[in-house]
């Protein structure tokens, strides 16, 4: 299989795969949660994008300065982010917290690694490492923005 082939056969598997399994998942979170879910992750990632990868040349998707088919990974971030804040256990104890927060920053962290061995993803001056890290602030900032759609609705 091409590398070419590889790297987007990823993409469009994963983008499948997050966007059709938010739609089929038993949702824990109303609908306007999910939606408010997707669109926060969203633009966190246009953020992480536009500082990380365009400003400080940290990572970047594939091997062009910017391709059309990135909207693929914005439009991806929709559904991996409803299915993060989804699967958070909102009203267990303190050790499902911790759990949510060990497996999914193991699960996304393998996920990311894969995407580097598909070529979708590239380090400049990233390191994983530096993802295990980052991504239970991310998770945080997801269930926080959750618990404030929640208190404005009321």
């Amino acid at each position: 299989m091409s590398n070419h082939l590889l790297t987007y056969s990823f993409l469009i598997l994963s983008f499948l795969l997050f966007n059709i399994g938010t739609y089929f998942v038993p949702k824990r979170i109303s609908k306007i949660e999910v939606h408010a879910t997707g669109l926060f992750y969203m633009i966190i990632e246009l953020l992480l994008e536009l500082f990380l990868i365009k400003k400080l040349d940290w990572y970047g998707y594939f091997h062009a300065p910017i391709q059309w088919i990135q909207l693929f990974v914005i439009f991806g971030m929709y559904g991996a982010g409803v299915l993060i804040i989804n699967a958070y256990p909102f009203h267990k104890g303190f050790m499902s917290k911790a759990f949510y927060y060990v497996y999914m920053t193991a699960f996304w962290t393998f996920y990311e690694w894969l995407a580097v061995k598909a070529g979708m993803l590239n380090y400049h001056h990233w390191k994983i490492l530096y993802s295990a890290i980052v991504y239970p602030f991310l998770f945080y900032l997801g269930i926080a923005h959750i618990y404030l759609i929640r208190r404005l609705l009321k």
